[in-house]
């Protein structure tokens, strides 16, 4: 099942690829046509349909982008979104740059997946409100949520992705708590909103990262959701009584996705999902959603569930 998941996967990244190849020929680097790339035999090999894919993601060299800018005032920084002649994204917040690479931080922005941006906007945070984001990494999904005026407390083991994102964080006006630590290991606070954003096989983002097809061995999957159950567990006990867990991944794999999500439901009967609807295409619909990866979008899962009964 795996190999017959994997090929399909592969031929899909022979089509996103081409958005990945766009966007780094506006950074003046030099590629081949992107139709001389090699792919294996399957649906889009000689296949007419492949001539407008192709195209299409040949012509989609743009970013997305989440709008930010910092108010000084007496209490400190105060972020809120300020209008641009952008054209809007997906997400509320969000817009597409259509430009070469700048320096998005001087102009407030944050480029950003809409698809990335969602699993942060499906904890609905609210000002004041004190969120964990495990898994974080250089925080893009905290600058979001801090941008919504919550109190962000983004855990990763990488100091060094912590780090950059700091300094982002900094130019963009936004406060964030970074904390070091292994979150196979408990942490030591509880919140109402938590996320997980978890380490996976990153099949969603063959467009960006189409060296990756190359890499997956049949294992990975399987090895991944391993580790993600650990990290849900982790996950779990932070949670507070009544409040929400969102867990994702930037993979369309089923055992990163609804089968890690069965198996934590099925040990831990406090927590129930909830519906997620995005504002994009989906693959498929069950315990949570699949994303499609076209249209620039990077291909995710997302489950939201809800911490009804820490006594079930």
């Amino acid at each position: 099942a795996f190999a017959r998941q994997l090929r399909d996967m592969i031929e899909l990244a022979a089509v996103v690829t081409q958005g990945a190849l766009a966007r780094d020929e506006c950074r003046g680097a030099h590629y081949e046509p992107a139709f001389r790339i090699p792919i294996p035999e399957g649906k889009f090999a000689g296949d007419p349909e492949f001539e407008v894919y192709r195209d299409r993601w040949h012509a989609n060299n743009a970013q997305w982008l989440k709008t930010t800018i910092a108010e000084h005032t007496e209490d400190g920084p105060r972020l809120s979104y300020r209008e641009v002649d952008l054209r809007p994204g997906p997400v509320p917040g969000s817009y597409l740059w259509e430009g070469p690479k700048t320096d998005f931080p001087a102009l407030g922005l944050q480029p950003q997946n809409p698809a990335s941006l969602f699993a942060a906007k499906l904890l609905e945070a609210r000002p004041g409100e004190r969120v964990l984001d495990l898994c974080g990494g250089a925080g893009l999904k905290a600058f979001y949520l801090a941008a919504q005026g919550a109190e962000v407390v983004s855990y990763d083991l990488n100091p060094r992705r912590q780090e950059a994102g700091a300094r982002t964080a900094r130019r963009l006006g936004l406060w964030v708590h970074y904390r070091t630590q292994d979150l196979t290991r408990p942490v030591p606070e509880r919140a109402k909103k938590v996320l997980l954003d978890a380490p996976c096989t990153g099949t969603g983002t063959f467009r960006a990262h189409p060296e990756l097809r190359y890499r997956l061995s049949p294992e990975d999957p399987a090895r991944m959701a391993a580790l993600q159950l650990q990290l849900l567990e982790t996950a779990a006990q932070a949670t507070e009584e009544g409040g929400v867990l969102v867990y994702s991944v930037c993979t369309l794999t089923e055992e990163e996705g609804e089968g890690v999500v069965r198996a934590f439901l099925a040990r831990h009967p406090e927590f129930r999902p909830e519906p997620v609807q995005p504002p994009f295409p989906v693959l498929a619909r069950g315990l949570g959603v699949y994303v499609d990866p076209r249209g620039g979008l990077d291909g995710f899962y997302y489950a939201k569930l809800r911490k009804v009964n820490s006594q079930a």
